[in-house]
């Protein structure tokens, strides 16, 4: 079933905001905004008894074919869905624009104190495969070992490339 979304959403690659043009259902309002927010914070809306994704949404309407990956939000806004903050990307290069985990306890992403107060750990992924290191904290000291662990993944980072500088904030 090919839905001709073009003919029921308007949508404003500017703002990133989408209105419907018709209602297709009888709470769709024409001209209200389109969908509701989702538990991971991303815009939603069910069509035709099918849930899509308005960051997905928009990339089909502005380029009239589906994204082949992820969409990215490059600013990290999940609800900002102007055309010029969206990017077609595989799973390693949105994550590469991913934001610190707030169970993170070293304060830099891909480090971790393990085995707490034993080790740090720095990992780095690529092509599917993981590169880790351990720097043990009773051979360095917790401060050493911390700012070895930090080195590696700045060095691996580095090598490898392609990291925003929203990486880790």
């Amino acid at each position: 079933m090919d839905i001709e979304f073009e003919k029921i959403i308007d949508y404003n690659p500017d703002t990133g905001k989408m209105y419907w043009c018709v209602a297709i259902g009888r709470r769709v309002k024409v001209g209200a905004e389109i969908g509701g927010i989702n538990r991971h914070g991303y815009r939603k809306v069910k069509i035709k008894g099918r849930m899509y994704l308005v960051h997905r949404l928009a990339w089909k309407l502005a380029y009239g074919v589906w994204p082949s990956n992820e969409i990215d939000h490059l600013d990290g806004n999940r609800l900002n869905n102007k055309l010029s903050n969206l990017r077609d990307v595989t799973k390693a290069m949105n994550q590469r624009n991913s934001r610190r985990r707030a169970d993170n306890n070293s304060g830099v992403v891909g480090v971790s104190q393990i085995y707490h107060p034993t080790k740090f750990w720095a990992a780095q992924w690529f092509d599917g495969k993981k590169k880790s290191k351990w720097f043990s904290v009773a051979k360095h000291g917790e401060e050493a070992a911390k700012q070895m662990a930090i080195d590696y993944r700045a060095a691996r980072i580095k090598e490898l490339g392609g990291y925003t500088e929203r990486h880790g904030t």
